[in-house]
């Protein structure tokens, strides 16, 4: 069975903006594949926040090495990086995760060098909207930096909106909405 590693933040992790965390959050409701869920709540790219283990490039090598041997790694971030900078900022963070990516067997040892190879089994996956004008940038310069480093792109805004609570969580329904949008992007890239 192909293995999956999903880094991301609190939409990967399935935070539930009325308290808790999703049980039917969308990395479980893929089918066909052994996923590896490493989502943390207010995960960044490069930027540190006040609590500790948020920056994204800085816990990805554990995160690799901890899942190894994957067949596809899903990068979720972006939305975080606005309390820090703007839609660009987070596209440098983006870029500099990826540039982490290259050579991989040499920076993380023991990880799967397969993600990154002529065709990157890398999925970039933007950040779902919010009412942040510059959250409404994030998903065509990821698009962008996805085409440049020859890795697949997803934008979730076609299929889902955050919730009217918080304006930047996926409520259960989205969740689901989300799922199948993933299924079918993950089962294109790995032929599921």
């Amino acid at each position: 069975m192909k293995r999956i590693l999903i880094y991301g933040d609190s939409n990967t992790w399935g935070y539930n903006s009325q308290g808790g965390r999703y049980e039917n959050r969308w990395p479980r409701l893929l089918n066909g594949y052994e996923i590896v869920e490493e989502g943390v709540n207010g995960r960044t790219t490069i930027f540190d926040d006040c609590k500790p283990y948020r920056n994204g490039l800085q816990g990805l090598g554990y995160a690799l090495v901890a899942a190894k041997p994957i067949d596809l790694l899903i990068i979720q971030l972006g939305i975080n990086d606005l309390k820090f900078t703007d839609a660009q900022g987070s596209g440098e963070g983006l870029k500099a995760i990826l540039d982490s990516l290259i050579d991989i067997d040499i920076k993380y040892p023991g990880a799967n060098s397969t993600i990154f190879t002529d065709i990157k089994r890398i999925l970039i996956v933007s950040a779902v909207e919010t009412n942040q004008k510059e959250s409404k940038k994030l998903a065509s310069i990821y698009e962008k930096i996805a085409k440049e480093y020859n890795c697949f792109f997803l934008n979730p805004n076609n299929f889902v909106k955050s919730n009217d609570i918080d304006h930047i969580h996926l409520d259960e329904l989205n969740h689901r909405k989300l799922a199948i949008a993933m299924q079918v992007a993950i089962d294109n890239i790995l032929g599921g």
